[in-house]
């Protein structure tokens, strides 16, 4: 997915995928307690909607490869509603991942170094979930130790 929009390297791959580990660890698609988050990577409808109205508009190629990639009208992308972003986030898996990458994409931090976990867990809790999220960069990394099991 992540070579179809433009946007793959190897710290990307890592990264998003240790997003979706520390996220939900794959297993769920909803937040629990009724959270608006939805999707393995806990994507907020309302984050979607920022990403397309703020940066996809903005870069007509890019918005034209997640479209296509992720199978989706790009009229879609150009006027989301965050109800219709619930609902394709909670369907499409491929545009949560782009949703995903595209989070971290538009910080204007760098990618942490695949090897470098602490930097990718700082990287998720500061991009990702945020100072106003629960999450602890302690969390990112105990998350991360599961893929070793």
């Amino acid at each position: 997915m992540l070579n179809k929009i433009g946007l793959w390297s190897e710290e990307a791959e890592e990264l998003v995928f240790l997003t979706g580990l520390t996220e939900s660890k794959y297993h769920y698609i909803r937040q629990l307690k009724n959270g608006p988050a939805v999707s393995v990577f806990q994507v907020e409808p309302s984050s979607g909607v920022d990403i397309c109205l703020n940066y996809l508009r903005y870069r007509k190629t890019l918005l034209a490869n997640v479209a296509s990639s992720v199978y989706i009208d790009k009229e879609f992308l150009l006027n989301p509603t965050e109800e219709r972003m619930r609902n394709m986030l909670w369907m499409n898996q491929g545009l949560a991942i782009a949703m995903c990458r595209l989070t971290y994409r538009r910080s204007p931090l760098p990618l942490p170094k695949v090897r470098d976990l602490d930097g990718m867990a700082k990287m998720w809790k500061k991009v990702y979930n945020t100072h106003l999220g629960k999450g602890t960069v302690e969390h990112f990394k105990k998350a991360s130790k599961l893929r070793q099991d």
